[in-house]
């Protein structure tokens, strides 16, 4: 810790170690100038920081789950536009269907059963060099009247592990398949038949490396709409993509209030009220450690208004946690990181966290970057009431 002012280095006053030892057992001693007192552990400090953030984390996903995101629903009528975004995604897959853009195997089939079909349909028409079932034909030769030599190129940038050859087909005027891969592929034509071994890891290969960004092209086309010709019912498709993200945004709105909301009012009472109204300005989290925070240069308990100026190093530090709030309303992980106005806030804040992890790890008082800004050092309770038994400091 450090050293205190010359005017309190007098005799029975309190004073800090110059040389802190790794054992802090015990937590002071007396010695002949007064009283020698050591700062809590590192690990007991990092102990203290975890409490306090866990219980900050609990109580928030409390508050969101039972109050806050509930009210945030009804207040934007998420079931009404939840109806809107999956009636908007019918009329898409509608569009793609009526317009041989995508297959169905069944009538009742979702998108991407829908497009695991209307993959094997395409490969199955490269295989027999043909014009049916390519959704790229239909869209861009049928759609956007582009030339074979311009959809050539959209195939041959696309295919990045080499599955076309440089043959262009007679009857398609496009590209074909290499030989080794008609053959590999050749079990397609046979519901009875199946893929080799080898042949199942080129095939997801062909998928993910060329059918799929392909077809994403396309769909990205279909979104952008400003190359399809006046007039097309194609049109509308970018008419229901629009609406579907203003629908995400209203929600993700909705969200990150609720998730704001349930983190302050809980730092509102964990780290400003609960510190305000105990006489040793503790939190939760260091009544429960036996642990008390007082000035570095005078050891005296925080006055109240500096307690309140130190809740803000807990507002911005536990910052790190709030994209996990929504953890039980988010249909799978990668949602959780969805949303830029918490994410790009819990980042910054993890990155202090780790800052002063270091900046604790590499201190010889043991303090954190909240610590030294704030000018405090955190004690235990029986320094602390040793501290009482020889001064005036711990009065009010």
């Amino acid at each position: 810790m450090e050293t205190i002012g010359e005017d309190l280095k007098r005799e029975n006053s309190p004073r800090v170690d110059e040389t802190p030892k790794k054992n802090k057992k015990p937590s002071f001693r007396r010695s002949e100038g007064g009283l020698d007192v050591f700062p809590i552990s590192k690990g007991k400090r990092i102990l203290q920081f975890l409490a306090d953030y866990f219980l900050h984390f609990l109580f928030a996903i409390f508050i969101f789950t039972l109050a806050a995101f509930p009210i945030s629903r009804a207040v934007v009528g998420s079931d009404d536009l939840q109806e809107k975004t999956n009636e908007n995604t019918a009329n898409e897959i509608s569009l793609l269907v009526d317009n041989s853009l995508l297959y169905k195997e069944n009538g009742d089939d979702g998108f991407e059963t829908s497009l695991t079909y209307t993959q094997k349909l395409f490969a199955i028409s490269l295989l027999n060099d043909s014009k049916t079932n390519n959704p790229f034909i239909s869209y861009y030769r049928d759609v956007l009247s582009y030339e074979d030599d311009k959809i050539n190129e959209l195939y041959k940038e696309k295919d990045s592990k080499g599955f076309l050859s440089d043959v262009i087909s007679q009857n398609t005027g496009l590209y074909t398949l290499k030989e080794s891969y008609v053959t590999e592929f050749s079990p397609l034509l046979d519901e009875k038949d199946s893929l080799t071994e080898q042949g199942e890891k080129d095939y997801s290969s062909f998928s993910s490396s060329f059918f799929l960004p392909l077809y994403n092209l396309l769909i990205s086309s279909l979104s952008d709409g400003s190359e399809l010709p006046e007039g097309s019912e194609l049109k509308n498709y970018s008419a229901y993509v629009k609406s579907n993200s203003d629908i995400k945004d209203t929600l993700d709105l909705a969200l990150t209030i609720a998730s704001y909301a349930s983190y302050v009012l809980v730092w509102a009472i964990i780290f400003l009220l609960v510190p305000l109204v105990n006489s040793r300005g503790k939190s939760i989290g260091m009544m429960a450690m036996g642990i008390n925070r007082v000035g570095s240069d005078n050891l005296r308990l925080l006055k109240k208004g500096e307690r309140a100026l130190y809740s803000v190093y807990p507002l911005i530090f536990d910052l790190s946690f709030i994209p996990f709030l929504p953890l039980a309303y988010i249909s799978s992980i990668s949602n959780l990181f969805d949303v830029p106005a918490l994410d790009m806030v819990a980042l910054a804040s993890l990155l202090l966290v780790i800052v002063s992890l270091f900046v604790l790890l590499f201190d010889e008082y043991n303090k954190t970057l909240s610590d030294i800004s704030s000018r405090s050092v955190n004690i235990d309770n029986e320094s602390y009431d040793e501290l009482l038994k020889v001064t005036e400091y711990g009065r009010k």
